[in-house]
């Protein structure tokens, strides 16, 4: 039974998210760590960021390691294929008729709305996640000082990670 209903928890993430793997994290952490209790708050952060460094998109690496937390490589693969089942249907499905309604008004103020939302969801994960994973003054000076490097594309990505790295492993 567990099976079932990681496979119909993530179904429905796959489902309802739109925008990325952040904007499903805070769905997946109401699944995972709030509704079912299948690992705690700090086990979420730690799946955030494993899933962040290794290949793949974030949410199909946090959903399978959920699955896997709560039922072995069994809950990992149903977990997986919960979460990946609805985009692989949604993009068939559009595929076959989106040429038509493309430039039409009302799919250009769908997605929109899509966007808004996603952008919402991501907003809410920050916001979610903040109090529990950074610690101090000097972590948001770290973060404020990452974040414009990155806006201003004048150093490239991998060195800013690797410098913010090494002052996270040095004064954190």
């Amino acid at each position: 039974m567990i099976y079932l209903d990681i496979f119909l928890s993530f179904l429905r993430i796959g489902a309802f998210s739109f925008g990325g793997g952040l904007a499903m994290l805070p769905l997946i952490q109401q699944e995972v760590v709030l509704r079912h209790g299948w690992m705690s708050q700090s086990l979420f952060l730690d799946t955030i960021a494993i899933a962040e460094v290794t290949p793949g998109p974030i949410a199909l690496n946090a959903a399978t390691f959920a699955g896997y937390n709560a039922a072995g490589v069994p809950g990992g693969f149903v977990a997986t294929l919960g979460v990946v089942l609805p985009s692989f249907v949604i993009c068939v499905t559009l595929s076959l008729f989106i040429e038509r309604v493309r430039h039409s008004p009302t799919y250009k103020s769908v997605i929109g709305i899509v966007r808004i939302v996603a952008t919402a969801l991501i907003l809410s994960t920050l916001v979610f996640l903040w109090g529990d994973s950074v610690a101090g003054h000097g972590a948001m000076l770290l973060f404020v000082l990452t974040f414009a490097l990155f806006s201003t594309e004048r150093i490239h990505p991998a060195l800013i990670l690797l410098a913010a790295g090494l002052v996270g492993v040095f004064l954190f």
